[in-house]
């Protein structure tokens, strides 16, 4: 250790690799020396260059590659050649000099669901006319604990159904969602203007029970020379919506609650959300904010479609939307086969 005095007499313990540097005014700042490495991805492909402190730690390093990552991706781990950096593992420890390489290996975050108004799935469901295949509402606290269907987990572990939906999953708040996407879900508030949509046409549909979504993470993954969108939103959005895979009728036959789930594409550019014609539209002026809202979704987004679930399913949602950046923003309605 060196120690290095200031104007006013203090003297402080440094590392010997540090720079010292003295204000005008007296003040001591101590700084270290710094480097810059280049960041790959597994396929070879260049990610960003970062420049790191002498004596950055590995968590310092996965925290500025994480933050140069798209698409709700995250770092799994980093690698200097077959190496794999500890949090505490420090530039020194591994070696590292200007011009070094780390390899960086991404996984993709797991579905979420953003909500301006973030709630339990329960809720959620709750508040868009409770899905069920008929008979079994998922209001909270209306389940007989004892007798309540359950499925395991990816983990292995038991969670309780109530209706559709699995009764501990919590569904975030939009300001934890990707900026980009939240950004667009913004842009269809300020459209909608305070008004209220009725998307479904059902009688059993209240007026205004629609609600903007963004669904994030393993939307992207890594393919060739860099990311690629999913091709199968199916499970993603099931998932996100924390539906449980199997239930009973009222009757007690299982039914495939993922598997009566489907996808279909659509062009906001030509339709407007919900099955609307543009004619129709124009016919109903509560219909101006549909056609505000998907002129937004025609513009920014990608990818566009529509999320169902068979008659099989009494009660469920429906998703319209597109992608942006990496994540599905949409508008979600509840719906019901009569």
């Amino acid at each position: 250790m060196d120690v290095t005095a200031s104007i006013d007499g203090t003297v402080i313990a440094r590392p010997s690799d540090m720079e010292v540097m003295t204000s005008v005014d007296g003040t001591t700042c101590v700084d270290q020396p710094t480097i810059d490495v280049t960041v790959h991805l597994t396929s070879g492909q260049t990610l960003a260059a970062i420049t790191l402190r002498t004596m950055s730690t590995g968590a310092d390093m996965k925290r500025l590659v994480g933050e140069r990552l798209q698409g709700n991706t995250s770092v799994h781990s980093l690698l200097v050649g077959s190496r794999t950096v500890a949090d505490t593992d420090t530039v020194p420890d591994l070696g590292l000099a200007s011009g070094a390489v780390l390899q960086v290996v991404v996984s993709a975050n797991p579905p979420a669901l953003h909500l301006f108004e973030p709630c339990s799935a329960t809720a959620f469901s709750s508040r868009h006319l409770s899905w069920n295949v008929g008979g079994n509402s998922d209001d909270e606290g209306s389940a007989d604990e004892e007798g309540s269907a359950h499925e395991e987990n990816d983990g292995g572990i038991k969670e309780e159904i109530l209706g559709l939906c699995l009764k501990g999953a919590q569904h975030l708040g939009m300001d934890d969602a990707p900026e980009a996407a939240r950004n667009v879900a913004e842009e269809m508030r300020a459209a909608l203007g305070g008004g209220k949509l009725h998307l479904v046409r059902s009688s059993e549909c209240p007026y205004g029970s629609e609600e903007i979504i963004v669904i994030s993470g393993e939307l992207q993954h890594l393919a060739g020379e860099g990311f690629r969108c999913v091709e199968d939103k199916t499970e993603l959005i099931a998932r996100a919506l924390a539906l449980a895979k199997k239930v009973q009728d009222p009757d007690g036959q299982p039914i495939d609650v993922w598997g009566e789930a489907t996808v279909k594409p659509r062009n906001w550019s030509q339709e407007v959300i919900g099955g609307y014609s543009r004619s129709d539209a124009d016919r109903d002026d509560h219909d101006e904010a549909v056609v505000a809202v998907t002129d937004v979704m025609a513009k920014r987004l990608s990818d566009h479609f529509e999320f169902n679930l068979s008659n099989q399913i009494t009660v469920g949602p429906a998703i319209f939307g597109g992608v942006f950046d990496g994540s599905i923003v949409g508008m979600l309605s509840g719906r019901v086969w009569t």
